[in-house]
């Protein structure tokens, strides 16, 4: 074989394999998506929906049984709607909605590929992983908050799994004790820290799904309070584990990486600049969130791409394009069941809430004469009860947030509305066994979901439940 047939034989093999149907799908979709929430054109929306039920019979058989469950429920309510008086612009802004989530998920996964191709995220892992036991569990809280923000769901088990690597028994000097103690620190701590997102988080499929429910609430009205409802969240968290982990019993921890520092602060940086850019861009121009994340999130990752190269001396566009389509788009299908969820949670808001007997409701809701932060409790409260049956708060929140959009609820602003559904989230994804984020932690470290969440967690969501409804009778925004 000559020398150019060898190099053209090598240039096959290390030729990356053709993209899945699904995630082409997915990627002729985010335009068209783009045009939608950008542009104000619904038509595009509607579009959009043959490629996502491509993307779904594509995936059909990695979707769980209740995402299977709950796109046939959109097809029955879908074909229902259309039997009413302008069923049709109801179905259009129900479709808007259906793609837009796919989309934004996509759109996330970008943003991962960018920060997994980057060894901070690595270094960052490590070096919370390796604090002293005095520090780490708040170290771990935080590196929940900040892996969960960046990589979503994945930096749960990210971290996760690291931690459960660094959890020897060489390293708890032989004591199965010690080992089986910091296994549910740390896996408390990054979870705890992992569920916080819901308050505020730009980048957080929590807010973004309820900021769509209700459009009127802008994401600078409910973040300020949200922060701090998080900070708050994490806090109770450190008292708990204070509470219940005597000092005696922690044993030393291994040597941290000296780089871990800038790592971590490379990463706070990251998403500093991102909500920031976000906040910018809502105050500065007329557009949307949704239309402003969908946009700023995948330049975002090409930026970081682009830079991480330059520092590396590799060829930027070359990076960044092969890493966004290995390590992004490629995995499109992976993102199957979240996508099935946050479609149908956007179908199903639109729909269910044109089909309540609005006067009804609003009657029903005047003649309780309930104060406004006994409502907003409940509301919470409503959430959570709904996520220890099993139904996902994409669900549930996502309902009851489009439903009350269109109804006045005396002495309560849909920003308050909002934050009361948010904190029932958080809530409960670290508690419920059924709960996927719940249900993925507990797999990586090997334990069962009720362990974790009602054992190990059932002391701390309580208190947290009953503090965040006590903040919701006194404050209002």
């Amino acid at each position: 074989m000559s020398h150019l047939d060898t190099d053209g034989a090598r240039a096959i093999s290390e030729a990356p394999p053709p993209l899945t149907r699904a995630a082409l799908s997915l990627a002729v979709l985010l335009p068209l998506v783009d045009a939608d929430v950008l542009l104000g054109w619904r038509w595009a929306g509607a579009l959009a929906t043959p490629l996502l039920i491509v993307y779904f019979v594509c995936c059909w058989p990695r979707i769980m049984v209740t995402a299977k469950a709950l796109l046939l429920l959109c097809c029955a309510l879908g074909l229902l709607v259309l039997l009413r008086p302008s069923g049709g612009d109801t179905l259009l802004a129900a479709l808007s909605r259906m793609t837009f989530f796919p989309a934004f998920v996509a759109a996330l996964a970008l943003l991962r590929a960018a920060a997994d191709a980057s060894a901070t995220v690595e270094r960052a892992g490590r070096l919370l992983v390796n604090q002293p036991p005095s520090r780490r569990y708040a170290a771990l809280t935080a590196g929940g908050h900040i892996f969960g923000i960046l990589l979503n769901i994945g930096g749960l088990a990210l971290l996760l799994d690291m931690t459960k690597r660094a959890n020897t028994l060489d390293a708890a000097f032989g004591e199965v004790r010690v080992v089986e103690l910091r296994e549910k620190r740390m896996t408390l701590a990054v979870l705890r820290g992992f569920s916080s997102i819901a308050f505020w988080s730009p980048l957080g499929l929590a807010l973004n799904l309820l900021l769509a429910c209700m459009p009127d609430v802008a994401w600078a009205d409910v973040a300020p309070y949200g922060f701090a409802a998080a900070v708050l969240f994490m806090a109770l968290g450190l008292v708990f584990d204070l509470l219940e982990n005597p000092r005696a019993t922690r044993p030393r921890a291994a040597r941290a990486d000296p780089g871990g520092a800038w790592a971590v602060a490379a990463l706070v940086a990251h998403i500093a600049a991102l909500s920031g850019l976000a906040l910018a861009a809502e105050f500065l121009t007329h557009f949307s969130f949704q239309a402003i994340l969908i946009n700023l999130v995948p330049l975002y990752a090409v930026a970081w791409l682009i830079g991480s190269a330059l520092r590396q001396r590799q060829a930027p566009l070359s990076h960044a394009a092969r890493t966004l389509r290995d390590k992004g788009v490629a995995r499109w299908p992976n993102y199957a069941n979240e996508i099935a969820i946050f479609a149908a949670s956007g179908l199903l808001g639109v729909i269910l809430a044109d089909l309540a007997p609005r006067a009804a409701l609003e009657s029903a809701i005047v003649s309780l004469d309930a104060p406004a932060g006994v409502f907003a409790a409940g509301l919470s409260l409503a959430v959570v009860g709904a996520g220890l049956l099993g139904i996902n708060p994409m669900i549930s929140a996502s309902i009851l947030a489009a439903t009350l959009s269109s109804i006045t609820v005396p002495g309560l602003s849909e920003a308050n509305i909002l934050l009361a559904l948010a904190g029932g989230w958080a809530c409960i994804i670290g508690f419920g066994p059924l709960m996927s984020s719940l249900v993925m932690a507990s797999a990586v470290i090997g334990r069962p979901p009720a362990l974790v969440g009602l054992k190990w967690n059932g002391r701390f969501v309580p208190a947290a439940i009953l503090l965040w409804c006590l903040a919701l009778l006194l404050v209002r925004i």
